[in-house]
This record gives C-alpha cells, sequence and structure tokens, in this order.
C-alpha cells in the first residue's frame, strides 16, 4: 500500500505540472507567433479545442484524482497506526499533524486543480463553424476572444480529413470597449464560388471591423 501511494503521489505532481509544458515554448511566453500548442482542432463537428486547454484540464483532473486518493490511503493508513500503536501517545500525536497538513495540502491542491481547469474552461475562446460548407466539405471557423478593451477574433479553415483548423490570415475585432460576438448576432456573410468563400463581418452600427489577408479563403480540395 506504500508503494501505491508513492506512485500516486508522484504521478500527481506529474498532473500538476504537465499544464506548464505549453508554456515552456517561448512562442506561447513571447506571444511573438501562434503555436504549436495554441493550433485549434476540430476533432468532431462543431466541436473545437486547442491542446494547451485539453493538456491543461487533464494534467489538473488527474492530478487532483490521484492526490485525492492518495490523501485518502494515507489517513486510512494512519487511523491503522493508531490503532496498532495506541499506548505511543507522542507518536500518535505526531501522526495527527501529519495527516492534518496531508489533508490540508490534498485540499488545497484538488481546490487549485479544479478553480484552474475551470477558469481554462470559462476563459477559453470561442469557435464558430460557419454554414455553408464548400462543396469538398471544407469548413470555415471564426474564434470569439474578449480583452480588455474590445473582442476580436481569428479566421480559420478547416480541410476535409484533417483535425487542425489554418489560420487563413483574417481576423476581426471591434472598436474599443465595444464586447459582442457578430456572429451570433448574425452580422456576417459567407458565400462559396468554387474552392473560393468570400467571408463579411460588419456587425451592427459599423462597430466591428474585418480585417482579412486574404478577404478570399481558399479550399484546397
Amino acid at each position: 500500500m506504500g508503494r501505491l501511494r508513492t506512485v500516486l503521489g508522484w504521478v500527481g505532481v506529474v498532473g500538476f505540472v504537465m499544464p506548464l509544458i505549453p508554456f515552456s515554448d517561448p512562442q506561447v511566453r513571447t506571444s511573438l507567433r501562434v503555436s504549436v500548442w495554441q493550433q485549434p482542432m476540430m476533432p468532431l463537428p462543431g466541436m473545437v479545442i486547442t491542446p494547451q486547454t485539453l493538456l491543461t484540464i487533464a494534467g489538473l483532473a488527474l492530478g487532483a484524482l490521484c492526490w485525492l486518493v492518495y490523501g485518502i490511503l494515507r489517513m486510512l493508513a494512519g487511523r491503522r497506526r493508531d490503532e496498532q500503536d495506541g499506548h505511543h501517545a507522542a507518536a500518535g500525536r505526531l501522526r495527527k499533524v501529519l495527516c492534518i497538513l496531508t489533508r490540508v495540502i490534498v485540499a488545497l491542491a484538488v481546490l487549485w486543480g479544479v478553480l484552474t481547469a475551470g477558469f481554462a474552461l470559462l476563459f477559453v475562446d470561442g469557435y464558430h463553424v460557419l454554414a455553408p460548407r464548400s462543396a469538398a466539405g471544407c469548413a470555415v471557423v471564426v474564434s470569439y476572444s474578449e480583452s480588455l478593451f474590445n473582442s476580436a477574433g481569428n479566421v480559420y479553415i478547416k480541410q476535409p480529413g484533417s483535425s487542425q483548423l489554418v489560420d487563413t490570415g483574417g481576423n476581426w475585432s471591434q472598436v474599443q470597449y465595444v464586447f459582442a460576438d457578430p456572429i451570433n448576432s448574425g452580422t456576417w456573410s459567407l458565400t462559396w464560388q468554387g474552392r473560393s468563400a468570400h467571408l463579411n463581418i460588419w456587425g451592427h452600427d459599423s462597430r466591428t471591423e474585418f480585417h482579412a489577408a486574404p478577404h478570399e479563403i481558399t479550399c484546397d480540395q
């Protein structure tokens, strides 16, 4: 049982460290360019995730679960020792202190994991899969995020047979201190002509600027 506790403890530590891996990438730290950890994926129709978000949630969930089981096993082991060595009062008090410390550490670790995973899910960029798709099945995907000053997003295309979203170079942003999602508001249009798509995002009262480079979005198939 002691070996199992040790394994669970170390696996929990690894789980908590896993979300820090993307931040070791200089591209993520400096935000100069899009990193592979920030490259969105579309594993299922209409479902968009990023490797960084997935790694954060998986690591924290694994760490919290392992440390929770570790704490339970530790407390059970402490009770068994207290029952066997009840005549050693001093040793019993020390074990109780260690047991309390273990509970506090495990509780804080689990709370940190749950809160961090929750914030990762709460503040992750939103994505819209636009209709219609091309005849070959290419999908245009628009992201939505909020900063301190406005809301903005990028434009991606998903080629058939690939789960990764390719950045088209197009993006949209709103004037300062305006927060709205033009896709949800319906102030956009998308038309296909063969393999080329034309996306227009305007927003209400011309408060949204669509910066496209290029305006045309091309499906490779």
